[in-house]
């Protein structure tokens, strides 16, 4: 969660530097490849001494699926909200890699396993729009995590809002990174009308160390809730450790 926190720094460092250059409306950043996990490739640098199959065992390392938990899915969704945010600058973001080691599928002789970074993946393609609006949070909104001797300030929520097109309806990806709790939080829109319908679609698991494995393959999976708006403002309630997009009809 603390890295959560890091993600933007990059983003806002480069565009700094092409505007200090004159380059900022030519030149766009791309994340070639991104990944909150780094492949585990241990004797890369003394194979010569090291037995194929010794290597081969240890990279293996790569393929446990218990390694990829909700936590991943948090910060994936908290790292595709900030592409999202910069998307002025940011025009491209490779996740790294797609199938096994550390990808969003686990592909196995009797079929395949969708990790809890896939159901990310599969939210945003699915219920997330084309136009970034502005949008912005009030309110207590921070914990601490400890990270090494320190605590770290971490932001409980991350949001970003998405407007269709036509303009005909909005989606608000709303993260919540608390381990343990949950938290309750209103969207507010002038002109939303009261008792609209309005759909939650939700990523949890019942622990923040959850994750599908092939004898639990929907341990971590998406559910729909369906809420009614009051006037002007939704009330929706995002558990511990969940990834949530509210889909709201304009």
């Amino acid at each position: 969660m603390a890295y959560t926190m890091k993600i933007e720094e990059p983003i806002q460092k480069a565009r700094h530097i092409l505007g200090a250059m004159g380059y900022l409306d030519r030149i766009r950043i791309a994340f070639d490849e991104w990944n909150l996990r780094g492949w585990y490739h241990p004797h890369i640098h003394d194979y010569a001494d090291v037995a194929a199959d010794v290597c081969a065992a240890a990279r293996d390392e790569n393929d446990r699926n218990e390694s990829y938990t909700m936590a991943d899915a948090i910060f994936s969704a908290c790292f595709l909200n900030q592409c999202l945010k910069h998307c002025d600058i940011v025009k491209m973001a490779n996740f790294a890699p797609a199938v096994n080691t550390r990808g969003i599928l686990y592909v196995h002789p009797d079929g395949l396993v969708k990790r809890t970074t896939y159901h990310v993946f599969e939210l945003f393609t699915q219920s997330m729009h084309e136009v970034v609006v502005d949008a912005y949070l009030s309110g207590e909104n921070e914990f601490s995590v400890r990270r090494g001797a320190s605590e770290v300030p971490v932001e409980t929520v991350d949001a970003v809002a998405t407007r269709r097109l036509d303009g005909r309806a909005l989606a608000v990806s709303l993260v919540n990174k608390h381990p343990e709790q949950n938290r309750t939080v209103e969207v507010c829109l002038d002109k939303l009308l009261p008792n609209q319908p309005v759909v939650l679609r939700r990523l949890s698991g019942d622990s923040k160390d959850a994750y599908n494995d092939r004898d639990q393959p929907e341990a971590v999976r998406p559910d729909r809730i369906e809420y009614r708006s009051g006037k002007g403002m939704v009330r929706v309630e995002l558990p511990a450790h969940s990834v949530n997009v509210l889909s709201i009809p304009l």
